[in-house]
């Protein structure tokens, strides 16, 4: 039996960049990405393991509301993942330019798709924009970030969080939920030991962060940033999370970086509980 409080080995799957996990309890699915390699990773409770190629990097991997699969956000398209069957619903080229893709992503509790989209090319300076995807409309809600990643609210609604990697830093909006708007922008706090990557939040509204370069998982108040706790992970750079409710655990994903446990994925066995996972509605 494992731990709890305790990050330990979950899934042994050599990922080059793992990232955007999400663990579906209807059908007992954990699901992550791959961004470098293109590829969408499916695990059941059987242990039976799937593989998606989506031939160019993407950067999310939400699943849907209406059956088991998946909205997928690329570099060129948004794609629809359903009945084993890739669809590009909606055409990026017109909104991010060549040396772009889309990075991580949030759903509000009216079901907007909130996500950022990053410079990747290796080339040019870091530079992010924060979009809205909804009613098959996209519209840039902020064009002055330099790296955004993981993206929640607080319960209410009123307050949406982002992390911006390059900068550093978690951002807090305020936020109107009737409206799908964002304002006034500022730090909620700084993370300079590391880099803040993907972020959930807990039903206390304590902010769970993933530190790439820094071997840990912060846990941060939403309202003031302070620090409340930090869970070792036994590898450098860790990228993201979800909460499985079915298992009780945070679900952690990981990046290659020099050591032996680079790209896997590990689990926390945790007695904090999550708000229900958030599944995407398509039309």
């Amino acid at each position: 039996m494992k731990e709890k409080n305790k990050v330990e080995l979950y899934i042994e799957s050599e990922n080059d960049l793992a990232e955007s996990p999400f663990f579906d309890s209807r059908y007992r699915v954990l699901s992550w990405i791959d961004i470098p390699k293109g590829i969408l990773h499916l695990a059941d409770s059987r242990g039976k393991r799937k593989e998606i190629d989506f031939k160019e990097k993407i950067g999310c991997a939400i699943p849907l509301k209406r059956s088991n699969g998946f909205l997928v956000l690329g570099t060129t398209h948004i794609y629809l993942y359903e009945n084993d069957k890739i669809e590009p619903i909606f055409d990026l080229t017109n909104h991010l330019d060549k040396t772009q893709r889309c990075n991580d992503a949030g759903i509000d509790q009216k079901g907007r798709l909130w996500f950022s989209s990053i410079v990747d090319d290796g080339i040019h300076t870091a530079e992010s924009k924060l979009y809205c995807f909804y009613n098959n409309e996209l519209v840039c809600m902020d064009p002055n970030l330099k790296l955004g990643n993981g993206i929640c609210w607080n319960k209410k609604g009123t307050r949406m969080f982002i992390s911006d990697s390059e900068a550093h830093a978690i951002y807090v909006y305020d936020y109107d939920l009737d409206n799908g708007t964002i304002k006034n922008r500022r730090v909620l706090c700084n993370i300079y030991d590391g880099i803040p990557d993907g972020m959930i939040i807990d039903k206390d509204e304590f902010l769970w962060i993933a530190i790439w370069g820094g071997s840990r998982i912060e846990v941060r108040n939403s309202k003031n940033g302070l620090l409340k706790k930090i869970y070792d992970v036994p590898t450098k750079n860790v990228t993201s999370l979800t909460y499985s409710k079915d298992e009780g655990s945070i679900i952690i994903t990981t990046a290659k970086s020099g050591d032996s446990y680079g790209g896997r994925l590990f689990e926390l066995k945790t007695d904090i509980k999550f708000p229900d996972i958030d599944y995407i509605d398509i039309e």
